[in-house]
């Protein structure tokens, strides 16, 4: 079932003349109808990331593939995510839902004035929201698709796909578990019936007299129910790249001034913990220490990122926080990793009670989780580089969050050396997404290049 309305939003990014033109917005949904009266009931860890989305965005160079077509594949693909096709309902009084209505996933089409090449030489990689859409761009809620996806040509030949998804569906793994599977279903070939995944036990939750708030959690103030975050000030993202090298010199570098005690523990560090207690020391730099610096919030996957594969969506983050009683600005780096690795405490039970509480007593929970506090997001394992169109692998993807809060994110994820070869432990590099105030920004890329060569 497919349904257009065709339109033109000039975007221009002024720095660099370069223009996306969007020419056409789509709905795309079910081959066969759901069926009437279906809803899918959220989850209080859903509810808390209800204001967050997950961002991703593909590079594919020479790709021969008719937008229409795409659109007519996916249809069938789509049974197997009937949730994606809903939309949010928000009773007067009760929990919200999404309602199975088979209203459909959003496609946009739209014409870049550069090649892919020429994008990323005058600065495209910093200006990427162009080639992403925004949940936020027009759409009352109960008309808000769920999935946004955006096809758009470059002079060249090439394409980019980029994706908007809404985190209440599930986390980054999902989105990319999503992602994957529609690479096959471009072919005419479907994947199978997605199956549950089995991530560990919750928390028990403590009981209401003794028990704490999440740290990890920011109320927000709404006055609707738009699930649109206001903004106080303006964020702004960066993409670093680190090679496989560059990793063994980090390690290198840190662990050569420890003690022999401290040397044993670092063996436990992961790249993960050490470049993200590289930019929690840079960033406390920057904010010049400041006392909430102390406390930062990990989120990781409950499972591991290969068993998220062909899994039904759903939110299987690990929430901790990790808090220290000295100065971050002044601390060794592997101290600060190890209290990464050993100082971290889990709080989704909280989480879970928190929002439950609020929706009995409030009859609402507005809170966001990404950038309560400096939060660092590890997505090591997942398969980024999984989606291929016409068995072509995407010359560069990236993955970010929409709506993140002041404290600022940080997403760290495994980025092959080379392409082709795919995620390979041994020759994989990192790629590190920092999304923060846009003030913040120039000061950690210059004290990166300067202190650790990372650009």
């Amino acid at each position: 079932m497919v349904s257009s309305l065709l339109c033109s939003n000039m975007s221009k990014m002024a720095e660099h003349e370069i223009l996306v033109q969007r020419t056409s917005f789509t709905t795309v949904t079910t081959a066969t109808t759901t069926g009437d009266g279906k809803v899918h009931e959220l989850k209080a860890i859903d509810l808390a990331f209800k204001f967050h989305y997950i961002k991703g965005l593909y590079f594919f160079k020479n790709i021969h593939l008719e937008i229409f077509k795409m659109k007519e594949l996916t249809c069938q693909w789509l049974m197997s995510y009937a949730t994606t096709c809903g939309r949010i309902r928000v009773p007067e009084a009760g929990r919200p839902f999404i309602k199975l209505n088979d209203a459909g996933i959003r496609y946009i089409e739209a014409q870049a004035s550069t090649t892919i090449d020429e994008w990323f030489r005058t600065g495209g990689s910093d200006h990427q929201d162009k080639l992403v859409p925004d949940h936020a761009e027009g759409f009352e809620l109960i008309y808000t698709p769920l999935v946004l996806l955006q096809m758009t040509r470059f002079k060249c030949g090439g394409m980019s796909i980029g994706l908007s998804w809404a985190h209440v569906l599930g986390d980054m793994f999902s989105a990319i578990s999503f992602m994957n599977s529609m690479g096959p279903s471009l072919q005419g070939n479907y994947s199978s019936t997605l199956h549950l995944d089995t991530p560990s036990p919750p928390s028990p939750r403590c009981s209401r007299s003794v028990a704490k708030k999440p740290v990890s959690l920011k109320p927000v103030d709404l006055t609707d129910n738009s699930w649109t975050l206001p903004t106080t000030q303006k964020m702004a993202t960066h993409t670093f790249h680190l090679k496989s090298d560059q990793l063994v010199k980090l390690y290198s570098s840190t662990i050569h001034t420890q003690s022999s005690e401290d040397h044993d523990r670092s063996t436990h560090i992961r790249p993960f913990e050490l470049i993200s207690a590289i930019l929690w020391e840079c960033i406390a730099r920057i904010r010049e220490d400041q006392t909430g610096l102390k406390t930062v919030t990990l989120c990781c996957s409950k499972t591991n990122p290969k068993d998220r594969e062909k899994t039904i969506p759903y939110n299987g983050l690990e929430v901790y926080i990790v808090s220290v009683d000295f100065s971050v600005s002044e601390a060794d780096i592997m101290k600060l990793a190890s209290a990464l690795v050993e100082e971290k405490v889990e709080e989704n039970g909280m989480i879970e009670e928190m929002v439950e509480e609020a929706m009995a007593e409030q009859g609402k929970c507005d809170c966001i989780v990404y950038g309560a506090n400096l939060t660092f997001i590890n997505m090591e394992g997942a398969n980024v580089y999984g989606f291929e169109v016409q068995g072509q692998k995407p010359i560069f993807m990236r993955y970010s969050i929409g709506y993140v809060g002041e404290g600022g994110a940080i997403l760290v994820g495994d980025e092959p050396d080379i392409i082709n070869e795919g995620i390979n432990n041994n020759k994989n590099g990192r790629i590190v997404i920092a999304i923060l105030p846009e003030n913040e920004v120039e000061q950690l890329k210059n004290m990166l290049k300067q202190d650790y060569e990372i650009v």
